[in-house]
């Protein structure tokens, strides 16, 4: 089954942790624009059109196009006429030229390798860049480094850190911290001069304290980082450059965030935002506001227009001024919380979009875990087809796509369990639980009972944010569809009116940061299962409360409705 969807990644037959499909994902992430462009431009060579690249890059657009991913390899083989060996060759070499072109790559005549590679870093070729520094570390029979090599050499570890840190390759981010520790300490003891042996100092610092938050959901790592950031502060911020001191402000707020320290968060990022003016630096400005404005949101969702408003009108200035390819993705899922939020008709371009960079620059775990997360959402809001009868609102299941809901969580959950973030699994555990709620009193409800009770655990054990109310409703739902088949519907009406009231009260209340859309939809399913005159009542005057509260949540709702029952 393929969900139609603007993103060809959204397609529960791609399986991205295979080489070959993840082959796909990468060369499908460069924009159509591009990839047409590039064709193009081989096409005016002389015999183009029979050349084994314009074959491949045809063959390539068809699985795009169709979203269909079986036997493509077999497939395109024959249709070039050449060994396995020589197609993967001709599949590499394709894929790095087009990435050049997208990048606008060019050489630059009598370049030093540390200013190539920072150039690589900036336009976003992260994994060209790391390549070129692992034939520098890892030349056979390098002789002795001097002072000046030292310092070259840290800065690559420090980048090759970084870069394994993003892509969730732990024994090869803890190697180059490693490295990087023992090169610091060769510098300090050295006859360098003691600004340079100070700013390494300082660098490894702000590496150390990254290394404690590469796993965000331990909290006594993420105290301890917040203390080596303060210490900075206090002690040395003065010897930063401009773009350390934001990133120590920024890393700060970050973290005061995940502590439910709001105002120091909004305090760090006031103050890198300032900076940020003060010196010009326009893509950082955006980005702090950005974050001020989450903030903010967290505890007044009425203020989702005013601030949606800023990130579209913003977000061509980020793409032209940034100077990092860290400030395009941080401003995007930003963006993408406001979209999401209001259920604007641009999220799933920006979701595709997300994802894409994610791939473009080399973060391939997390363009797993959003594979996963986009993919999951993608069908489970397909499930709850809707129907409009005058003013009311009915909700059945769609059959076909619960059944893949169904065989996708199970998949995921026996062969990719142990890749995913925590985060991710968490919503892979919902996702579980969300597909027995809507097989409604058939449900396995013991099965519901031990996966919640796993996704309870991975919360508290890791601190996770996720929304409160898309488990709570689940949980309600199975508990009433349980109840249904030993109780008459006055006594189920009588012990679960209560807890239905305080549910319809968080949806409603101006904290509530996620769309609540397809909780809505399960209330109505859950008004429709029970159908007792006092349990309709219960779901009509909470559907009032939001059409009075929240209009444009409301109108969120009736457009999706629209959308389904047409």
């Amino acid at each position: 089954m393929y969900i139609q969807s603007n993103n060809y990644l959204i397609n529960p037959l791609f399986n991205p942790f295979l080489k070959d499909n993840y082959y796909i994902f990468e060369y499908g992430s460069v924009p159509i624009e591009t990839r047409i462009k590039f064709k193009n431009r081989i096409l005016k060579r002389k015999g183009a059109g029979y050349q084994k690249n314009i074959i491949l890059i045809e063959e390539l657009e068809k699985i795009l196009a169709s979203g269909g991913v079986s036997n493509f390899n077999e497939i395109i083989i024959k249709q070039l006429g050449c060994s396995r060996r020589m197609y993967d060759c001709h599949k590499s070499r394709l894929l790095k030229q087009l990435r050049t072109y997208y990048f606008n790559w060019e050489e630059r005549e009598g370049e030093n390798v540390s200013d190539k590679i920072n150039r690589m870093f900036k336009c976003g070729m992260l994994k060209e860049a790391k390549n070129e520094i692992l034939k520098i570390v890892n030349k056979p029979g390098k002789k002795k480094m001097r002072v000046n090599d030292n310092a070259a050499l840290f800065d690559f570890c420090e980048k090759l850190f970084y870069y394994f840190s993003h892509n969730n390759e732990i024994r090869k981010s803890s190697y180059y911290f490693k490295q990087a520790e023992i090169i610091n300490s060769k510098i300090i003891r050295s006859g360098a001069d003691k600004i340079l042996k100070s700013g390494i100092r300082l660098r490894f610092l702000l590496l150390k304290s990254f290394k404690l938050t590469i796993n965000r959901f331990k909290i006594n790592n993420l105290k301890k980082a917040a203390v080596i950031l303060e210490k900075i502060k206090v002690n040395h911020f003065e010897l930063l450059s401009t773009e350390q001191k934001l990133k120590v402000h920024h890393r700060l707020g970050l973290l005061y965030n995940v502590f439910k320290e709001r105002e120091r968060s909004i305090k760090e990022f006031k103050a890198a935002k300032i900076l940020a003016e003060e010196n010009s630096f326009i893509a950082d400005a955006l980005i702090f506001e950005s974050f001020i404005m989450l903030r903010k949101f967290a505890e007044n969702n009425n203020l989702a227009a005013e601030f949606l408003e800023f990130h579209k009108n913003n977000y061509l200035k980020i793409i032209k001024c940034h100077t990092d390819i860290s400030q395009i993705m941080d401003y995007e899922l930003n963006y993408l919380r406001f979209l999401i939020y209001s259920g604007d008709k641009d999220t799933g371009k920006f979701t595709a979009d997300y994802m894409n960079r994610q791939l473009l620059y080399s973060r391939k775990s997390d363009a797993l875990n959003s594979w996963y997360l986009d993919l999951s959402d993608e069908v489970s809001s397909n499930i709850a087809k809707w129907k409009i009868t005058g003013n009311k609102f009915y909700i059945s299941p769609d059959k076909q796509i619960l059944d893949a809901f169904i065989k996708m969580n199970s998949e995921s959950f026996y062969r990719f369990k142990n890749i995913y973030l925590p985060n991710v699994l968490s919503i892979l555990y919902i996702n579980i639980a969300e597909q027995e709620f809507w097989r409604s009193v058939n449900a396995d409800f013991l099965k519901a009972d031990l996966i919640l009770k796993k996704l309870n655990r991975i919360i508290k054990l890791h601190n996770i944010n996720i929304s409160i109310s898309w488990i709570e409703t689940i949980k309600l739902g199975l508990e009433i569809f349980e109840a249904l088949r030993s109780f008459t519907k006055d006594k189920v009406l009588i012990k679960f009116a209560g807890k239905t009231g305080k549910l319809t009260e968080m949806l409603a209340g101006k904290q509530q940061t996620f769309n609540i859309s397809s909780d809505f939809a399960k209330l109505l399913f859950i008004k429709q299962e029970v159908n007792h005159p006092g349990f309709d009542t219960l779901i009509n005057n909470f559907e009032n409360k939001i059409m009075k509260l929240h209009p444009e949540q409301f109108e969120v709702i009736k457009r999706l409705a629209n959308s389904s029952s047409a």
